[in-house]
């Protein structure tokens, strides 16, 4: 199945869809509710992607797409995965001690060329494989050797610049560097939404609860 035709399914039968999405969330919401530290935690995040991700074979079984075996099999996996989650984690929590931050001038160029270096390589791969979310699939710049090998360079100064954005908008020396802050994270933003990657907020997310907490 397609994405246009599980979106015309699901505009179909919405109703139906968003009583499922209802069940499942308020059921791992229930199931994690003493685990995640506030709305912010990552987890809580997690929880409602796993709410989205569980509706859907529900979903696809009540409106006949899929057989009863694949239905069971799903239904099983979750039950493992939550059971073996749920048997032994721990909640930990963090003292609220923050961390001291620098920010050196030389932190600041560090940041600049890792937005340059993003652009550069980005541009790079959309002239070479094409732009992610107009393609038929988004994996397919992991069939280029050279653009896959720059995307795993990448990760470390794309985590860079959105931890380093956060902190221009909490540092006061800072204030000055605003103006190009937001223009790096709307310039990173709009090449991880070129991606065609759904879940690419989550890391955004999941980094301002790193930074926040802890700096």
């Amino acid at each position: 199945m397609s994405n246009f035709e599980f979106i015309h399914l699901l505009n179909s039968n919405f109703l139906t869809y968003l009583f499922i999405l209802l069940v499942n969330m308020l059921l791992f919401l229930f199931l994690f509710r003493k685990k995640y530290q506030s709305i912010f935690d990552p987890l809580f995040y997690q929880c409602v992607i796993l709410s989205f991700v569980n509706s859907v074979v529900p979903f696809l079984y009540v409106t006949g797409v899929v057989t009863l075996n694949i239905l069971t099999y799903c239904l099983l996996c979750t039950c493992v995965f939550l059971v073996a989650f749920l048997f032994r984690f721990k909640r930990i929590v963090f003292p609220y001690s923050h961390i001291a931050v620098h920010t050196p001038t030389e932190l600041y160029g560090l940041y600049i060329f890792c937005c340059l270096f993003i652009i550069i390589v980005k541009l790079y791969e959309y002239s070479t494989v094409g732009i992610g979310i107009f393609l038929e699939s988004r994996f397919v710049s992991r069939q280029n050797f050279v653009v896959s090998l720059l995307n795993r360079l990448l990760m470390i100064p794309h985590v860079f610049c959105i931890i380093y954005t956060y902190h221009i908008f909490n540092d006061s020396l800072l204030k000055n560097k605003r103006i190009i802050g937001v223009c790096v994270l709307i310039v990173v933003f709009l090449f991880d939404f070129l991606k065609g990657s759904k879940g690419f907020v989550l890391q955004y997310i999941f980094l301002f609860f790193i930074y926040f907490y802890f700096f």
